[in-house]
């Protein structure tokens, strides 16, 4: 149980106890200062919960986690007014910490203030008579939570702790900032699905805050707040530098819609806003609208409540133009000093020059680009935009930007100085803007090349470019070219990894009539030109070491390549690395399986990824993927939206040895077989995936097999379609079988091991047509030797010819799915299959 700390709409208590015990423990080295050492326990429901720091949870409200960040500030009102902050704050979980501070010399008691997060920007004046608390007006919020960086508490003072006394008393926290959320919509469907990059959100008038003794106040800035050793009431905001009223949340990966909106949140001071105008402006993954609206009645932003706005941002009077957004926050080099290749929010990569710069880490808050603060500053060159215009540049600000002015220059020829700054008192201060500086690009720069400079350690989390057509003739990419797309800078996905020429600049094309083993495998991204083949490409060599990607160059035809041994029969090839075939057609010849680990003679063990080939050839008794070198095995196995074709029985797509043929060391973790089509032209006995046997299981106790969305034509299983004697877990999923004539012997799926246990396998959604009159139970839980558990509700037999498939086309390995009586399988959809339904 959670003690709820803030609700929806509803005041709450906040209190948590907190019981502290104290050892006194002293360095009697010569010259150390004694230190003292307490232990504290913060005490309630709210603690239990995983975590690091509060969080809000939809419904429920806002709570602790009891492992929050703390920091804590000491003194000794008896000895001194002045309060410090200890150093040394660990946290054991569930709300227990230690906190050692140096000794106060004739204090015979000592005073404990406490506050959460714990922020690298967060100290005490000067005077040490309160806390200063840098309130970014640029924040990092969740998916559909605010920056707990910022969800900001504060402990009650803990008033005389007697030095030689274990407890020390309660500590109450109560919170100090608000969440604010503006629910943004989109009337006007201009964001077409896409994510929102940042939201800035700005008020025209001043906020006042609720406090009568302090009528001037901000949402954002650097808060000072009192200690509140004598009265606890007094723990409060006091003043706030500079007045801020606008705040902007930034989205490194993107904030998705959920229900009709996209939920922004913030927190921000408590405070009213009176009536006036409110501009949102939003950075979408392709552009940045922004509309004003007038207020027709004071906002109250109130502590303890979830403040709610909401605002349709291409409402009445909005403004759009094309944009794309840089983020940094995810860079971790050091230091930065060429040029860069870096993925956009549309997509895209564009190279970024930096000179004299760096990449700022100050947990927990985000990493940030910072131009360093040398004599001539650090230098940023901006990208160019094929066709397009830089108009206006938004610079987003760090929550640890530095404090003194600095000095951004735009620049190509001439510059424009523009001072750039979260936490000064000039007019053009960048908390006042939500922690963006827009600089306006003269139309006399606009399609040069452009810079920027700083004077000091500026840091950054983001850059957004407004961009505008400048009528230059932009060559069109063919979106049927995976090598033109790439060199544009688009991304290619394969297995659910992102492949760009920002991640992977080894990268090259080669003519399929080229191809040697020795090119295809030198590592890097290899695309396969096959303009003009005839014929299979025939490639000499047996053994793959190195981490190499295949692509297949044009999307709508496959490059045909066959692996030879030396003396020029059939081989198959061994796989020793990460290796992935994407777009290409492979045949195995006669007499031999495709891929192995049999020559694995190196330390590695191997990865395979299939995605969008045909695999054709695989002849009696071979597989297309075989695990059978003694102590090096596959990771993992990926076969993803292929054709595969048998031509005679006994084939199979995947088969792990059992240990007597010779396997005594294994390490895969996963096969996955999903949306392929398995099929034979003649009607021929075979297997998905066959592992050990039950004598010898081949130690896959930790693989996870999972066979998804796949059509399996005119293969009957003589004993188990998908079979394992041993396995982690076994997913069995909206698969179509059929074949028309034939003896069906056993079942479609099953694992040997009696004890598997059921929790662990989901086999659902399957579906076997066939005109087999002795069928009965095909999709199998467990298998003994003799049948044990039946299918799990939710898989169907059915004594059809065909009607599950509209056509029969053996040739191509087209069969798509009749989906008026089915809509499972890998031909309900052959829009995947690029190179044949195109």
């Amino acid at each position: 149980m959670r003690k709820i700390i803030a609700v929806p709409c509803f005041a709450a208590g906040i209190l948590a106890l907190v019981s502290c015990q104290k050892e006194i423990s002293e360095n009697l080295a010569s010259g150390n200062v004694p230190m003292v050492t307490r232990s504290m326990t913060v005490e309630g429901d709210e603690w239990t919960a995983e975590g690091t720091k509060s969080v809000y949870e939809p419904g429920t409200g806002i709570y602790l986690t009891g492992d929050e960040s703390m920091d804590v500030y000491y003194g000794s009102l008896a000895v001194s007014t002045k309060m410090s902050r200890v150093t040394d704050v660990v946290s054991a979980g569930g709300g227990k910490y230690t906190i050692t501070h140096p000794e106060i010399t004739d204090a015979t008691s000592y005073d404990y203030n406490v506050i959460t997060p714990k922020l690298p920007t967060t100290g005490t004046n000067s005077a040490g008579t309160s806390i200063t608390f840098r309130f970014s007006p640029v924040q990092t919020p969740g998916q559909n939570t605010f920056d707990p960086n910022f969800d900001l508490l504060y402990g009650q003072g803990v008033r005389s702790a007697d030095a030689m006394l274990d407890e020390i008393g309660i500590t109450g926290f109560k919170r100090i900032t608000a969440p604010f959320k503006v629910e943004i919509s989109d009337g006007a469907g201009v964001f077409e699905g896409e994510k929102i990059r940042s939201v800035t959100t700005s008020f025209s008038k001043t906020a006042v805050s609720p406090d009568n003794d302090n009528p001037g106040c901000a949402l954002v800035g650097l808060f000072y707040l009192n200690f509140g050793i004598d009265d606890y009431a007094s723990c409060k905001l006091n003043s706030v530098k500079p007045a801020g009223n606008a705040v902007t949340a930034v989205y490194a990966d993107g904030l998705e819609k959920t229900g009709d909106n996209y939920p922004v949140w913030y927190m921000v001071n408590p405070a009213s806003l009176d009536s006036g105008e409110l501009t949102v402006t939003v950075t979408t993954d392709t552009r940045t609208i922004t509309r004003t609206v007038n207020l027709a009645e004071t906002l109250n932003i109130e502590k303890d409540k979830f403040n709610i706005l909401r605002f349709d941002i291409t409402g009445s009077g909005y403004t759009v133009a094309e944009s794309v957004y840089t983020d940094f926050t995810a860079l971790s080099s050091g230091s930065l000093s060429s040029s860069v290749a870096l993925i956009a929010s549309n997509g895209v990569s564009y190279s970024w020059g930096f000179e004299r710069c760096s990449i700022e880490t100050q947990s927990p808050l985000p990493n940030s680009l910072s131009p360093k603060n040398k004599t001539n500053g650090g230098k940023i060159t901006l990208p160019q935009v094929p066709g397009k215009d830089i108009t206006r540049i938004r610079l987003y600000a760090n929550p640890d930007n530095a404090r003194n002015n600095n000095v951004i220059t735009l620049n190509d020829d001439t510059g424009t100085s523009v001072n750039f700054n979260s936490y000064t008192e000039t007019d053009d201060a960048l908390a006042c803007s939500g922690g963006v500086l827009e600089i306006a690009v003269p139309e006399s720069m606009r399609g040069t090349t452009l810079y920027l400079t700083s004077t000091g350690a500026t840091k950054l989390n983001g850059i957004a470019l407004v961009l505008e057509d400048n009528g230059d003739n932009v060559p069109e990419i063919d979106e049927n070219d995976y090598y033109a797309l790439f060199e544009a800078g688009h991304s290619i996905e394969i297995n659910g990894e992102v492949y760009n020429i920002a991640t992977h600049t080894a990268y090259d094309k080669l003519d399929v009539a080229d191809l040697t083993l020795d090119n295809i495998n030198a590592a890097g991204i290899h695309f396969i030109d096959n303009t003009g083949q005839t014929e299979e490409k025939t490639i000499t060599g047996t053994n793959m070491g190195n981490e190499t990607v295949l692509i297949g160059r044009y999307k709508d035809s496959q490059p045909h390549i066959r692996f030879l041994k030396s003396d020029g029969t059939d081989g198959q090839m061994s796989i020793r690395n990460t290796v992935i075939f994407k777009n290409m057609h492979i045949s195995s010849g006669h007499g031999t399986s495709m891929f192995a680990t049999s020559g694995a003679k190196e330390s590695q063990n191997s990865i395979l990824v299939l995605e969008d080939c045909t695999l054709s050839c695989i002849d009696k008794g071979k597989t297309i993927i075989s695990d059978n070198h003694q102590t090096k095995s596959f990771i993992s196995v990926t076969l993803n939206n292929c054709l595969v074709e048998f031509v005679n029985d006994g084939s199979c797509v995947i088969t792990y040895p059992a240990a007597d043929k010779g396997k005594t060391d294994f390490s895969g973790k996963g096969l996955t077989v999903n949306n392929c089509v398995i099929y034979s032209k003649d009607l021929v006995t075979g297997s998905i995936i066959s592992i050990g046997t039950s004598s010898n299981q081949t130690g896959t106790e930790d693989i996870d097999i999972v066979v998804t969305d796949n059509t399996v034509y005119n293969i009957s299983a003589p004993n188990v379609l998908v079979r394992a004697y041993t396995a982690n877990s076994l997913t069995v999923k909206n698969n179509v079988a059929y074949y028309a004539t034939g003896e069906y012997k056993s079942y479609l799926s099953a694992i040997y091991n009696g004890d598997f246990p059921a929790a662990n396998a989901e086999i659902t959604g399957n579906y076997l047509f066939t005109q087999y009159s002795a069928a009965t139970n095909f999709w199998a839980l467990v298998h003994t030797g003799s049948f044990k558990d039946p299918a799990p509700e939710g898989n169907f037999l059915h004594n059809d010819a065909g009607g599950c498939i509209l056509s029969f086309d053996t040739e191509n390995g087209y069969f798509p799915i009749n989906t008026a009586v089915v809509t499972n399988g890998a031909g309900a959809d052959y829009d995947t299959k690029y190179w044949i339904a195109h």
